[in-house]
């Protein structure tokens, strides 16, 4: 909605001309009116200013109050994942310490029944009258060379 200038203008000279005292008192009423505007509109304008100033305040405050919390919350988090990991290790280093042993015992198994199988064998040697260094060559893979009890090596037996 806007002002027709020339209306205003027209009726300003037609009051000035009819009534000057009043047009002057209406003058004086608006520069009046306009001053408290002005000075209201400065005020209004002054708390703007420092509302956002307080409101950049706040946000400054909240800025860092956020930066310190992901700060924190990262420490926490690093905290944890070190827990983790040493409880992984622990645990790791554990089933491996099992294992290890689990392993060691059927190895020590495997050599009884590895042992226990060679005295058997070399028992059953005795048994049949064998030496010590036919069970040597037994052991060694060279049953050839046993000269059974009985047999005769010599060359001319055959």
């Amino acid at each position: 909605m806007g002002v027709n200038l020339e209306v205003v203008e027209q009726e300003a000279l037609d009051l000035a001309t009819r009534d000057p005292i009043h047009l002057d008192t209406q003058i004086r009423s608006s520069i009046s009116q306009l001053s408290v505007a002005w000075k209201s509109a400065t005020e209004v304008l002054k708390l703007a200013a420092a509302n956002r100033g307080e409101l950049v305040r706040q946000h400054d405050a909240e800025k860092a109050a956020l930066q310190e919390q992901f700060e924190q919350e990262k420490v926490l988090q690093k905290e944890q994942f070190e827990k983790e990991k040493a409880l992984q290790k622990d645990t790791f280093e554990k089933e491996a310490a099992t294992t290890k042993q689990e392993v060691e015992d059927e190895a020590k198994k495997v050599v009884d029944i590895v042992l226990a199988s060679q005295n058997k064998l070399i028992q059953a040697f005795y048994f049949w009258g064998l030496s010590r260094e036919d069970v040597d060559l037994a052991l060694a893979g060279k049953y050839g060379e046993i000269i059974f009890p009985g047999d005769d090596a010599s060359p001319v037996a055959e």
